[in-house]
């Protein structure tokens, strides 16, 4: 929760709508957040808290097996990803060497084409 968020529950007196708020808060965050939530309840030992985290997590209807692609793009349907502009670019710089002493590094995140 941010520091604003923290600040604006101080002000409310009324207890439960103060567990709403937060529950909507981490609910609608475009992270993971709500799904740690749900799972750190599911995990305490207190039955109630269990109980609410197997609630919540069944109100945003999100299968167990889902949960670690939350927030991930899709799986293209083909294995290779082609980038034609990041494919000039690498083979303009390869020609650029000419077979000189010098290497390329292709750096990026897993599955963003750079095979």
């Amino acid at each position: 929760l941010t520091a604003d968020e923290v600040n604006s529950f101080r002000q409310q007196e009324n207890i439960q709508d103060i567990k709403k708020d937060i529950i909507e808060i981490v609910k609608t965050r475009t992270d993971r957040s709500f799904y740690i939530f749900c799972n750190i309840l599911k995990n305490h030992p207190n039955p109630a808290l269990q109980t609410l985290g197997n609630k919540l997590r069944k109100d945003v209807e999100a299968p167990e097996d889902l949960d670690i692609l939350h927030d991930v793009p899709e799986l293209p349907s083909h294995h290779l990803t082609v980038r034609d502009s990041f494919v000039k670019t690498t083979a303009t710089a390869l020609m650029k060497m000419n077979f000189s002493q010098v290497r390329l590094l292709v750096h990026g995140i897993p599955g963003s084409g750079k095979s």
